[in-house]
């Protein structure tokens, strides 16, 4: 768990603690507070306080999620009105590893109980800055930098980049290209390609059939499909993106099909021909997909949260004209450097073997039936 930055400050009748949790799922996030002890948790933020004076749980009481800033703002009233507490400042002894001894004042959502004993270092914007000092930037309009380096330690399988402020765009491509085709399994191709029952249903299946069902599995595969998600990758053309979800496809998930990845991105053009209320709908669906995983969430921060705000702008020539370069997109197996071509001409010619040997066996065996008679 993270100790978030925070900060305190009053008046006469309140104190309130400001948490920064900019990365956060909010639907974990459970606020406790009693006397001089206050405890809060968001996935993957702790912070454990021993308040500097006493505080009352009443009607008065607030607490808020600011999604614009990543804050949440607890309004706690104080046990005497009118006192004036002193060290708000002083956060290190603010942090102590007292537990609350009864059940939570305020819950936002989840029933779990808070672990009061987990260590904490405080945080700083001093940290902050230091942590983003000549890192490379990504997200929406690389507006990020530092999240990797500060959640990696509490969700590892946030996305596959490592250490992503050290690295540059070529660095990054050239790593992920070559876990690609480390990870690119022959047999389960040709498996796909010869034994594809499951993937003809899809393909014969008209994509305004397929609601979006969603798994368990949803946000993983997401993730991995798109480079961007999973690698932070920038794009400067239509083929190169194409050719980056094609590759992946048939890396990763469970069915692994050259023509099913060419139905996905006729229905990508379809969705952008439909307009933009089925754009926005879209990564509305995928913002709930993500919101529900227990790691990948941070990536409805990092992206789908602004691509969605900014799709809203986007006017029907825009999008009609995106579709329109995806469509003229030509792309051969030989552009995805997996030797798919070549790998298919060698099961081609031992399945042609195994057919070929199998009519010499029938024949041998229909002549030695007419031989008996």
């Amino acid at each position: 768990m993270l100790t978030p930055a925070f900060k305190l400050h009053q008046d006469a009748d309140f104190l309130v603690v400001e948490i920064k949790a900019p990365y956060t799922k909010v639907s974990d996030a459970e606020i406790f507070f009693e006397d001089d002890d206050f405890c809060f948790s968001s996935t993957p933020y702790y912070l454990r306080l021993t308040l500097p004076g006493k505080v009352i749980e009443d009607d008065k009481a607030t607490a808020k999620y600011e999604a614009d800033t990543g804050t949440f703002v607890v309004s706690m009233t104080k046990q005497q009105p009118g006192e004036m507490f002193e060290g708000l400042d002083l956060l290190t002894k603010l942090l102590t590893p007292r537990c609350p001894k009864k059940s939570p004042s305020i819950q936002v959502l989840g029933d779990e109980p808070i672990d009061c004993k987990i260590d904490q270092v405080p945080w700083t914007t001093q940290d902050e800055e230091a942590l983003k000092l000549g890192s490379r930037h990504y997200g929406f309009a690389r507006r990020s930098t530092g999240v990797v380096a500060r959640l990696m330690d509490a969700i590892p399988d946030l996305v596959d980049i490592r250490d992503p402020e050290h690295k540059s765009l070529k660095e990054s491509r050239d790593e992920r290209e070559l876990l690609e085709k480390q990870h690119f399994n022959e047999e389960h191709y040709l498996a796909d390609l010869y034994d594809n029952d499951a993937i003809e249903d899809l393909l014969v299946e008209p994509a305004t059939t397929r609601p979006g069902e969603l798994k368990v599995e949803s946000a993983w595969t997401i993730s991995k499909l798109s480079a961007t998600l999973s690698w932070f990758e920038e794009f400067d053309s239509a083929k190169s993106v194409v050719r980056s979800c094609v590759r992946r496809s048939l890396c990763y998930p469970l069915y692994r099909s050259w023509d099913l990845a060419l139905r996905v991105l006729g229905d990508v053009i379809s969705f952008l021909h439909r307009g933009t209320i089925c754009v926005v709908q879209c990564l509305l669906d995928l913002h709930t997909i993500l919101e529900q995983h227990d790691s990948r969430f941070v990536l409805n921060q990092l992206y789908i949260d602004d691509y969605a705000a900014w799709s809203q702008h986007l006017g029907a020539a825009t999008l009609k004209e995106l579709a329109q370069q995806l469509s003229e997109v030509h792309l051969s197996k030989s552009d995805l450097d997996l030797d798919l071509e070549e790998l298919e001409a060698g099961a081609d010619a031992a399945l042609a073997e195994q057919a070929a040997a199998l009519a010499d066996s029938v024949a041998t065996l229909q002549i030695d039936s007419d031989d008996s008679e």
